[in-house]
């Protein structure tokens, strides 16, 4: 049996209206939820992994999706890399018709709602480590995010430094690199190691954090500071998870440039 998530229903909407909306839950109340709740309204939790983040994480109504994969789309991807994702954060699956959603624990492991997991908590509810859920059914790991749907676990720790204040660019309008698109490149390059000044003058280092933000992306060569090809495909994987819809071929467009700028400018 393949668990994912099937839906919520209009119970899952009644919940999130019922309950104080004040603020969404903290990590501890979210996995105290979890633990305490074995059974969905009596029944199996399997298939219902976007209820059980709804109700865990006291999640707005306006961050209720039909479906994992839906709210998976309404999310921000931070990245692959699954050992990165702080407590309260939310992995994503590319899984069936609808999509599989899991909250972040610790140490590589996640709270989900599901059949696949190594430690029970109930009818198809607990915890167990991402790599193994991934072997386990096929599905395609999307990566982390700190949001579902725009709301976050009220104590999920940011940990990047604040980015510096930099205006938004127009490339997210226009799909042309102005000199703030270029700074938030270096920005995205320092979350992977560049420490040089956000400047907006691209040279090898802001090259070097950028290709190796860009692993998460399909990116396999070296991280050399000298873009090319492969360098720019890897750009528009991570474009085409903000509007780009064009061809993966290593030629940057303005589509291509809007894409990332949307991202870029997130950061």
């Amino acid at each position: 049996q393949i668990a994912h998530a099937i839906n919520v229903d209009e119970s899952d909407y009644k919940y999130v209206r019922a309950v104080n909306m004040t603020s969404t839950n903290s990590y501890a109340q979210a996995i105290n939820y979890g633990q305490t709740h074995p059974t969905r309204d009596g029944g199996s939790w399997s298939g219902w992994c976007a209820a059980l983040m709804v109700r865990a994480g006291n999640l707005p109504d306006s961050s209720v999706c039909p479906s994992a994969i839906e709210c998976y789309h309404k999310s921000t991807i931070i990245s692959h890399d699954i050992g990165s994702a702080p407590s309260g954060a939310f992995h994503w699956w590319d899984i069936g018709e609808y999509g599989h959603v899991a909250m972040a624990t610790d140490n590589g492991w996640a709270m989900m709602a599901s059949c696949h997991i190594t430690e029970s908590w109930g009818d198809c509810i607990g915890v167990t480590p991402v790599s193994t859920y991934t072997a386990t059914t096929g599905a395609t790991y999307l990566g982390w995010s700190y949001d579902y749907s725009n709301s976050e676990i009220s104590d999920v720790h940011h940990p990047n430094p604040p980015s510096p204040d930099v205006p938004r660019s127009a490339t997210q309008d226009n799909g042309v690199p102005d000199s703030n698109y270029y700074k938030r490149q270096q920005i995205y390059a320092s979350h992977h190691g560049y420490t040089g000044p956000i400047d907006g003058v691209l040279g090898t280092n802001s090259w070097a954090g950028t290709q190796r933000g860009l692993a998460d992306y399909g990116y396999t060569g070296p991280a050399d500071g000298v873009p090319g090809p492969n360098t720019y495909a890897a750009m528009q994987r991570l474009a085409s998870h903000y509007g780009y819809t064009g061809p993966i071929d290593g030629d940057l467009g303005p589509n291509s440039y809007k894409g990332l700028a949307t991202y870029f400018n997130t950061l």
